[in-house]
């Protein structure tokens, strides 16, 4: 249960300062060693984007055509149908781990 919120409080996080990873998979997780063995950190932040305006809690309007990105596996419904993500799709592709 630990682990499950450890990466959950971590999307949380990057949502917070206002970004979208839109890559959650068991694979850009990892558990830290020796004194942070008990700490799960999130990885790869290639395709992460800004879904706000600014340093504002403004929400960008969504683009019209988007791109498929991300894990085939993994992406959210979203994604596979060519709709701008947003954190819905972040916390989607969570459970689908």
């Amino acid at each position: 249960m630990q682990a499950a919120y450890q990466t959950l409080q971590a999307i949380g996080d990057l949502h917070e300062v206002g970004y979208l990873h839109r890559d959650i998979k068991p694979q850009n997780f990892a558990v830290g060693l020796g004194e942070e063995e008990k700490m799960i950190f999130m990885l790869d932040f290639g395709i992460a984007r800004k879904y706000t305006v600014g340093n504002t809690k403004q929400v960008k309007v969504p683009r019209l055509q988007v791109k498929f990105l991300g894990t085939l596996r993994f992406a959210s419904r979203a994604c596979h149908n060519g709709i701008e993500q947003g954190r819905k799709d972040d916390l989607e592709t969570w459970v689908y781990m």
